[in-house]
């Protein structure tokens, strides 16, 4: 059997403000065409369907697409919330869409729902687990504290029969106790790695679906994967590779695993350079300029309207910095010292230019400073007297 992976579609979500519906539209439609030239019998969505617990208006109505035009070729389709989704509110209808082949798992109900499938090579245990935190798990086991301890006792109640080919979807941040999947800023992680959840819970299963981070990738072993969000969602994700996973699932112990890439309708990418250098190339090179910018300035001077001026060239920037401004507030090794009491305002100041700056103030820049710092301290010594 043959089946699409697929996770973190956050659909309705913004970037900077900037709705990106349209761009998820044409990435389901990609999605779409890839599950019919591949002939997959099923889709496995871990999580994240949406981007917030009450999505619009838009974001529903484009999922309900998706998902109408799958059942409508009957293709079976196994859904599971993430932490972005209200398990309760993705739930609704589940049991009327499990009779077109749409099953939908919101909210762990204290075992975990299987859907039983058989082709050639026998039986397919399809097992989905919501994303769960300790809470939820509570009323039904004792001694749960934490993450791992909520998803180990679900899963080492639950019988599989060695025998049956079984999956499981899941939408929490999966980890080794000494490997770790490369994140990035669009996730948000528990602070200290409470809600991490070892690898080794799902280690007898044939497949692992998982959702949460956004970079596709393995952990632990080849049969435990992440399938990555379809779209960047931030500008950490410039470097990724975005595409779904092809699962075949063949005789027991025959999985192959295939990555196929997705375009997106608007690429994510970092420029850096020169304003004069930056608009230059986007009027005489090749590169897009629909694309999500983030523009990084090598300008060492304050610049007038420089986002007014990208936008004429790069209709979709996003971000700008400074790169030299940037690398120096960062740079803490450089901080000046205010409270040193040695040195008078100038000097400080002059100091803190050249940090920010990597130039000695000029002349003219001295004196308006000195004048700046003597107005000030002349009005103080007034205000004092008074």
């Amino acid at each position: 059997m043959r089946f699409i992976h697929i996770s973190d579609l956050h659909i309705g979500k913004r970037l900077n403000e900037v709705n990106l519906i349209e761009d998820q539209r044409y990435i389901l439609d990609s999605i779409f065409n890839i599950i019919l030239e591949n002939k997959a019998d099923g889709v496995l969505i871990a999580g994240d369907v949406y981007d917030k617990g009450i999505p619009s208006a838009e974001a529903v109505e484009l999922f309900d697409s998706f998902l109408s035009r799958l059942s409508e070729r009957k293709i079976k389709v196994f859904i599971i919330s993430g932490n972005h989704d209200s398990g309760t509110r993705l739930s609704f209808g589940n049991k009327i869409l499990d009779k077109s082949d749409i099953y939908i798992e919101g909210e762990f109900s204290g075992s975990l729902k299987c859907v039983r499938l058989k082709d050639e090579f026998g039986n397919i245990n399809v097992y989905m687990l919501p994303f769960v935190r300790p809470s939820n798990v509570t009323p039904y086991f004792d001694d749960i504290v934490t993450y791992n301890d909520a998803v180990s006792r679900i899963i080492s109640t639950t019988h599989l029969n060695p025998l049956d080919r079984n999956i499981i979807l899941s939408h929490q941040f999966v980890t080794g106790r000494m490997e770790k999947p490369e994140t990035s800023d669009s996730e948000i992680l528990s602070v200290g790695g409470t809600d991490e959840v070892y690898y080794e819970n799902y280690i007898n299963f044939d497949y692992v679906a998982l959702g949460h981070i956004h970079k596709c990738q393995r952990i632990g072993k080849d049969e435990i994967m992440y399938a990555g969000s379809p779209l960047k969602y931030s500008f950490s994700e410039v470097m990724h590779t975005k595409s779904v996973i092809l699962l075949d699932l063949k005789e027991k112990g025959n999985v192959i695993i295939t990555r196929i890439p997705l375009t997106p309708l608007h690429d994510m990418r970092e420029i850096k350079g020169e304003l004069d250098a930056l608009i230059d190339k986007a009027v005489f090179g090749d590169e897009s300029k629909d694309d999500y910018i983030k523009a990084v300035l090598a300008d060492t001077d304050i610049l007038a309207e420089p986002m007014a001026r990208l936008r004429q060239v790069y209709k979709n920037v996003l971000v700008l910095e400074y790169e030299k401004f940037k690398r120096n507030l960062e740079n803490k090794n450089k901080a000046v010292n205010i409270e040193d009491i040695s040195k008078d305002p100038n000097e400080l100041f002059s100091e803190f230019y050249k940090n920010m700056t990597d130039r000695e103030m000029t002349k003219l820049q001295e004196d308006i400073v000195k004048d700046i710092f003597f107005e000030l301290s002349s009005g103080g010594a007034q205000n004092e007297t008074k």
